[in-house]
């Protein structure tokens, strides 16, 4: 049989080791909360950014023509030679 001050030693040790064992879950939990608040506040600053670009894209479209609009036809026969029957 094992004598009782034994028991209680191998009885604490095991509850020091559960206890510290929680204490590193938790911190473990607070480290994940954190890293979980940083990815959502990624996820919102994506979101803006995609809205904001699409926003400057539809800009750019009002104030600049498509690059196939750019010249007239005159404009491009007389670049290769003058004479747009020419071409």
């Amino acid at each position: 049989m094992i004598p009782a001050g034994k028991d209680v030693s191998a009885i604490s040790r095991a509850a020091d080791e559960v206890r510290q064992i929680v204490e590193s879950l938790e911190q473990a939990l607070e480290q994940m909360e954190e890293v979980l608040e940083l990815v959502e506040l990624a996820e919102r600053q994506k979101s803006g950014d995609e809205r904001e670009i699409d926003s400057l894209r539809r800009a750019l479209r009002r104030i600049q023509p498509p690059r196939g609009h750019r010249e007239s036809p005159h404009e491009r026969g007389s670049e290769s030679g003058g004479d747009p029957a020419s071409d």
